[in-house]
């Protein structure tokens, strides 16, 4: 994250923002530009809730894009995540985990090669 408060939230990237206001008789002023940053909640397909989080526009932008929460969270490497996003994405992690451990229980299906294979024999119709 680029500065402390984007390590709470989703913020695509941006940042504050630094530059001169200008007046009209050529008098330089300090000011900064913030995010617009929103509490918006979002849909976890994993974990089958909607979540509360702070989040840019572009961030929203980018998260469809993606899919959905999910995908954009797993998507991100863990050091541009804050501590509240890390923690959600082992969550997501786990939660798909446990999904895929429920998946190879059942019979007629097994792993190979890392991807799935469904006897279509044993399965119910």
């Amino acid at each position: 994250a680029t500065y402390k408060q984007a390590l709470k939230g989703l913020y695509g990237g941006k940042h504050i923002q630094f530059g001169n206001k200008i007046s009209e008789f050529g008098n330089k002023s300090r000011r900064t530009w913030k995010p617009n940053v929103q509490k918006v909640k979002l849909y976890s397909e994993a974990l089958n809730e909607r979540i509360t989080i702070k989040s840019t526009p572009a961030a929203l932008k980018y998260i469809d894009r993606k899919g959905g929460l999910d995908r954009y969270i797993m998507s991100m490497k863990d050091n541009e995540l804050g501590k509240k996003m890390y923690d959600l994405k082992y969550k997501i992690k786990s939660k798909l985990a446990d999904l895929d451990r429920e998946r190879l229980a059942k019979p007629g299906v097994t792993m190979n090669g890392g991807e799935r294979e469904i006897d279509v024999s044993q399965v119910e119709q």
